[in-house]
């Protein structure tokens, strides 16, 4: 795969061409005929579907949705997913809410198979509201091929406004690992306990603080610029005293 920016695999130089384009580069992108095929697919085939486990009997369909709905990597666990997408989201002792990773819950309240069956997937409006995302988040991982930072980055300033609590952090792998590496926290903070760790957030940075726009323009400016420097450091070399700009 050819580099987008030409200039390497730089973080903050890709990320600053990516947010240029804006919108447009996701709309070329889900013109690309392996978006389309599976975009087609999905449509001619979704009104014929007579249950839940239709979805699950079939690869590609289940593939579809499980992409569009931010659990790619749940593909080869169609076990789990499907017991974490078919359980009510209010239940407690449901798996979604057992997990510390909220996008079975996300996806889950968004599908609503437990509460309406086939209904809502079918509605004309989530059809759209999943190929939009399959086409979003397939151009995402096509960033992170580049630079797996990029598209991480671009997730924390989508994501980081709607946290309510640290532990919504913890809980979330992408922002977990953007907020601790922005910070420089090492990645043994992990081996304690769920409350310390939030407590060393907590010390760190005001929830409050991700809010503004500006704050997390900054934040993510760090963090990509901190990706560089590792990358340039296990490569020979490094420009610490670029950090000194997002200090």
């Amino acid at each position: 795969m050819a580099t987008l920016t030409g200039l390497g695999s730089s973080a903050f130089t890709l990320f600053k061409m990516v947010e240029k384009q804006g919108s447009t580069a996701v709309e070329r992108h889900s013109k690309d005929p392996a978006v389309t095929r599976e975009v087609q697919y999905f449509r001619e085939k979704v009104g014929s579907l007579k249950s839940v486990d239709d979805i699950f009997s079939d690869y590609r369909m289940m593939s579809f949705v499980l992409k569009a709905s931010n659990l790619e990597d749940e593909i080869p666990f169609p076990g789990r997913a499907k017991r974490a997408l078919t359980e009510r989201a209010d239940n407690t002792d449901a798996l979604m809410n057992r997990l510390t990773d909220k996008r079975f819950k996300a996806a889950a309240e968004a599908l609503k198979f437990a509460e309406t069956g086939l209904s809502t997937l079918k509605n004309p409006e989530t059809i759209e509201k999943l190929v939009s995302s399959y086409a979003k988040i397939s151009y995402e991982k096509t960033l992170g091929l580049e630079n797996i930072a990029v598209p991480k980055a671009r997730y924390f300033q989508e994501k980081i406004g709607q946290v309510e609590n640290y532990y919504d952090i913890l809980g979330d792998k992408i922002l977990r690992d953007v907020v601790t590496t922005a910070l420089n926290i090492p990645q043994e903070l992990a081996f304690q306990e769920v409350e310390t760790q939030a407590a060393a957030l907590e010390a760190r940075i005001k929830l409050d603080d991700l809010k503004d726009p500006d704050t997390v323009a900054k934040f993510t400016q760090r963090y990509l610029i901190m990706m560089d420097q590792k990358n340039m450091e296990t490569n020979g070399g490094g420009q610490s005293w670029l950090l000194n700009l997002f200090a």
